[in-house]
């Protein structure tokens, strides 16, 4: 954009800026249109999930109700701004060239953006504030940032306002790279603290450990839109600067980057239990044991150190043979069978004894 002195009237400004912006018209205009584009594809995926939530809402909590409610009329007044933009633009003004650059109110994408994302990033930081074990610190920090955030945001709307439209880049760069700073800052500190907080929580327990591994992957895919958003927009600001308008398309649709994950987390607790029983075991498989390689104890880091050798000795010892004593002694076949031999001589005669106590029969 060539640098301009304030204070020039639109039709003198016209002809220059279509020189200007026609050099790159696809930077310049389609920005608007692909934002709105991608904008309105996020809308209706935003009410599908939302139409999908309502079956929960008697189980849901107060204060999740009143955030999702909030952030979603939010998401829908950003939709509303993006078609007041494209009507103004493309169909009040249609063939000019110096709206593109001389509106004032442009910086209201940040104020909508601040009011969509900081209650969303609100609901992580009590989850990432109770999964770290109540880290006061942590919790400062984040709202450190996201007071930075808010405040950053509001001095875009106010600059850009009271601000020429050719002097806005240079006077608001220095609040966006602290505005997108800080929301960038604030989203990698609550992704970060809540996987460290699940990987803490998990135990030995192998169906545990799953449920532990899908929240996740939830949270990744929750917050990796936004960020790669965040990340696209800050490289766009510091490349391309105020060469051209593209970078209004992040700004378009970054709000629903937050909304949208929001609800597939709070979906998502439908699909984990329908997977998992109420004791968090899975109904259609067997509840095992693993060593976690993940000891939150400091006993069981020392218990997985101790090693137990184990030595087999073999010791023998001779056995003394057994002497059979002579009332035990094994009897040959004759003195079995009453025969004379001439160590138990007649056994015949050796039953005389027992003669005198038969019975008699007195017949």
């Amino acid at each position: 954009m060539p640098v301009l002195p304030p204070g020039l009237s639109p039709e003198f400004l016209e002809p220059i800026l279509k020189a200007e912006l026609s050099k790159h018209k696809f930077l310049n205009l389609g920005g608007f249109l692909f934002g709105a584009l991608v904008d309105a594809t996020l809308f209706g995926m935003m009410m599908v999930m939302l139409g999908y939530w309502v079956s929960y809402v008697p189980k849901e909590r107060l204060h999740v109700k009143v955030i999702l409610v909030w952030v979603v009329l939010c998401a829908i007044a950003c939709t509303g701004y993006n078609c007041h933009l494209i009507w103004y633009h493309f169909i009040q003004n249609f063939g000019k060239w110096t709206p593109f650059v001389m509106a004032k109110w442009v910086g209201w994408w940040a104020i909508f953006d601040t009011i969509t994302v900081i209650p969303v990033q609100a609901f992580y930081a009590e989850r990432a504030f109770r999964l770290m074990g109540n880290n006061w610190w942590l919790l400062g920090v984040i709202v450190l940032g996201m007071a930075c955030q808010a405040s950053a945001s509001i001095a875009v709307a106010v600059i850009t306002a009271t601000t020429p439209g050719f002097e806005q880049v240079e006077a608001t760069k220095a609040v966006v790279y602290i505005w997108l700073t800080a929301t960038l800052f604030v989203d990698l500190c609550l992704t970060g603290s809540i996987i460290y907080g699940l990987l803490k929580s998990k135990t030995g327990y192998s169906e545990t450990s799953r449920l532990i591994n899908r929240l996740v992957m939830i949270t990744v895919e929750s917050s990796l839109a936004a960020t790669l958003a965040a990340v696209g927009f800050m490289i766009n600001y510091c490349i391309c600067g105020s060469d051209n308008l593209f970078m209004l398309f992040w700004e378009m649709f970054h709000p629903k980057l937050y909304v949208i994950p929001f609800i597939a987390v709070l979906n998502s607790r439908l699909d984990l239990q329908r997977g998992f029983t109420s004791n968090g075991v899975s109904a259609d498989s067997d509840a095992t044991f693993a060593l976690s390689t993940f000891s939150q104890d400091p006993t069981h880091s020392k218990l997985e150190q101790i090693k137990i050798d184990t030595t087999t000795v073999r010791e023998e010892h001779p056995v003394l043979p057994y002497r059979v004593g002579l009332n035990r002694r094994t009897l040959d076949d004759a003195s079995s069978i009453g025969a004379h031999t001439a160590e138990h001589g007649d056994s015949s005669t050796a039953l005389n004894t027992f003669e005198s106590f038969r019975p008699r029969n007195p017949f």
